[in-house]
C-alpha cells in the first residue's frame, strides 16, 4: 500500500469476526474485520438498509437513517447531527456502483441531501455494507444492515455510542440499557465520559415515538434533564441510534438484551476482547488494547491483552481482577494493574457471549466490546 507494510495485532471472536489494533510506531487503530460472503460480492447490494455513517472535515457529522437501493439508485431518509446542528434532509439521489473488483466486493457510490457525500464499499454479504468517505478533505466510515422483519422498538437493549465534542475527537462514549415497550422507557441506566469527566450508573426513564418506516424518537429523562435521541431499527433486535445534542456529534448501535436477569454466571469462558481510545492528560494520548478476556462465572477474571500506548506496542501482558454482574446486565470489572479505580470497567450485556465495554475513569476516553469465542 501508500503505507508501506502494516502490522496488526488480533484476537478471533469467532470463524467470521476478528478484533484488531494497528501494532506499527508511531500510529494507533483498531476495529472489526468481518468475514466475506463470496457469492454476494459481484452486484450491488438491493433493498432497504438501516445505516450510520460519521465523518470528520470541516465539521463533526453523524447520520443515521434508511437507503433504499434499486437497480444502483438510491434514495432514503435520515437524521444529521452536524457539529451539534440537528435536521432530517431526505436523500434525494444517489448511486450505488456495481463493484469494480468481484473479487473483493468493492464499488463506490454516493447521495445527495443538500450536499453531496462519496464514498467506496465493500460487501459483507448480502445484508452487510461498510462504508468509507472519498470526499477531499473528509475521514469517515459507516455501516448498512438490511432492514427485516418488523423495524420496531420493543424490549430491552444494551447501546454503545461514541463520537465527538468541541474540546476531543472521539472525546465522548456512552454504554447503556433501556427496555422499550407501550412509548414508555423504563429500567434506564448509563455510564458515559465525556472530555474526560464521567458519570457512573446514571438511571432514566423516559418516552418514545415509533414511525412505521423503523424511525423513533426517544427522550430519556434524568434526574437533572433530558436526553434526545433517535433510533432508526434494523429490525426488532437491532438499530442505529444518534444523539440529538448541541455540543456532542455521537452516534452508535443497540442490540435487544436476551435475557430478562443477568447474574455472574452470565460472564463465563473466554471472550475477544477490544478496547480503543485515549487518555487525557493536557492532550489526548491514544490507546488500544486487544486480547482475550476471561471471566469464571463467578467473580474472578484474567485479562490477556496486547496494547498501543501512543505507538508503543507491548504484548502478552496477563492481568488478573475481579467481577460483579447485577440483573439488567450491567456488570462491573476491576482489572489489576490496569483498572485506575475499583469497578472501572462497565459491560453492559446483550446475552452471554457480548457486551459493550467502557473504560469509566476521570481522564480516560476509552470504549469496546468483547464478544464469546466459540
Amino acid at each position: 500500500s501508500a503505507l508501506g507494510s502494516l502490522t496488526f495485532a488480533i484476537t478471533m471472536a469467532s470463524n467470521s469476526k476478528v478484533y484488531l489494533i494497528e501494532g506499527d510506531s508511531p500510529l494507533n487503530a483498531a476495529g472489526l474485520a468481518e468475514k466475506q460472503d463470496t457469492s454476494a460480492l459481484s452486484a450491488a447490494p438491493t433493498g432497504t438498509y438501516a445505516f450510520l455513517f460519521h465523518t470528520i472535515g470541516g465539521t463533526s457529522v453523524g447520520r443515521i437513517g434508511v437507503l433504499t437501493s434499486n437497480n444502483g439508485s438510491l434514495s432514503g431518509l435520515q437524521d444529521i447531527n452536524n457539529s451539534g446542528s440537528f435536521s432530517s434532509p431526505s436523500i434525494t439521489a444517489g448511486v450505488l456502483n456495481t463493484p469494480s473488483d468481484p473479487t473483493i466486493g468493492r464499488g463506490t457510490g454516493s447521495f445527495t441531501d443538500n450536499t453531496t457525500t462519496h464514498f467506496n464499499y465493500y460487501i459483507v454479504n448480502a445484508n452487510n455494507i461498510r462504508f468509507l468517505t472519498s470526499d477531499l478533505g473528509a475521514v469517515g466510515i459507516g455501516r448498512a444492515e438490511k432492514q427485516s422483519g418488523t423495524p420496531a422498538l420493543s424490549g430491552s437493549y444494551a447501546f454503545g455510542t461514541s463520537g465527538d465534542t468541541a474540546s476531543f475527537l472521539g472525546g465522548v462514549n456512552t454504554v447503556g440499557r433501556f427496555t422499550a415497550g407501550n412509548a414508555a422507557i423504563t429500567g434506564g441506566a448509563l455510564d458515559t465520559v465525556q472530555d474526560g469527566n464521567n458519570a457512573a450508573n446514571a438511571q432514566f426513564t423516559g418516552s418514545f415515538i415509533q414511525n412505521g418506516n423503523g424511525r423513533a424518537t426517544v427522550t430519556f429523562n434524568f434526574s437533572g434533564g433530558t436526553a434526545n435521541e433517535v433510533i432508526w431499527m434494523v429490525s426488532p433486535s437491532r438499530g442505529f441510534m444518534l444523539v440529538n445534542d448541541p455540543n456532542t456529534v455521537e452516534d452508535g448501535t443497540l442490540d435487544l438484551q436476551q435475557s430478562t436477569s443477568f447474574s455472574a454466571t452470565s460472564l463465563n469462558g473466554q471472550y475477544a476482547f477490544l478496547n480503543s481510545g485515549f487518555t487525557i492528560n493536557g492532550a489526548a494520548f491514544p490507546l488500544d488494547r486487544v486480547g482475550t478476556f476471561i471471566p469464571d462465572g463467578s467473580g474472578k477474571l484474567n485479562l490477556n491483552e496486547t496494547v498501543n500506548s501512543s505507538g508503543n506496542v507491548t504484548g502478552g501482558q496477563v492481568f488478573s481482577g475481579t467481577f460483579q454482574v447485577s440483573g439488567n446486565g450491567r456488570a462491573m470489572a476491576t482489572i489489576n494493574q490496569v483498572s485506575l479505580t475499583n469497578n472501572d470497567f462497565v459491560f453492559y450485556l446483550i446475552s452471554g457471549t457480548d457486551a459493550y465495554v467502557l473504560q469509566n475513569d476521570a481522564g480516560v476516553q476509552i470504549s469496546g466490546a468483547i464478544s464469546k469465542q466459540p
